[in-house]
């Protein structure tokens, strides 16, 4: 349980730190929130109702050699999707303005010098302890691996905050002290 609030912790740290560096640094979205708001989005909610409504077209020619789903299923399922479910596909497009936790956090490390091999793994680990409330991975030594790799990467951007010129130990040296 530890460890989990622990990460959690850093993960929210993490996820703090490169949001307001990003609006520091006037990176934080990609377009205006206005203009997203009432502009773009009741386009693109009439484009996907439209999808919905009309699903499959004849254009679709979908790369049926990577689908996990076939086709058949595909459209049972898009002609299930009640009137509730359909609203909560439109509303993760009223959000699209801002830029990604990804694209924010990369951006900070760039712009901070820090280089981080296993990005995606924190990337990974962030996303399945905000949104889920547990590890990315199942096995114990890699919890703590998860954990310490957040904790460095929430270290490493701390310091370099604190002085653009921190040296930043490899997180191989330190990899004990934040498991232990």
């Amino acid at each position: 349980m530890f460890f989990e609030t622990q990460s959690l912790s850093a993960a929210t740290l993490l996820d703090n730190l490169a949001n307001r560096y990003a609006v520091a640094t006037d990176r934080a979205v990609v377009l205006d929130e206005s203009i997203w708001t009432y502009y773009i989005t009741p386009q693109l909610e009439k484009t996907l109702e439209e999808i919905l409504e009309t699903f499959p077209s004849t254009s679709d020619k979908p790369d049926v050699e990577h689908a996990t789903i076939s086709r058949i299923d595909a459209i049972e399922a898009v002609r299930k999707l009640d009137r509730n479910s359909r609203d909560a596909l439109a509303s993760k497009l009223r959000g699209l303005w801002r830029r990604s936790f990804r694209s924010r956090l990369n951006r900070m490390l760039k712009d901070l010098n820090i280089k981080c091999a296993f990005l995606n793994e924190v990337k990974s680990s962030r996303d399945a302890l905000v949104h889920e409330g547990r590890f990315h991975a199942i096995d114990k030594d890699q919890q703590r691996r998860e954990n310490a790799q957040l904790l460095w990467v929430s270290y490493a951007v701390l310091l370099r905050l604190i002085t653009k010129d921190a040296v930043i130990p490899h997180f191989e040296r330190l990899e004990g002290w934040f498991t232990n």
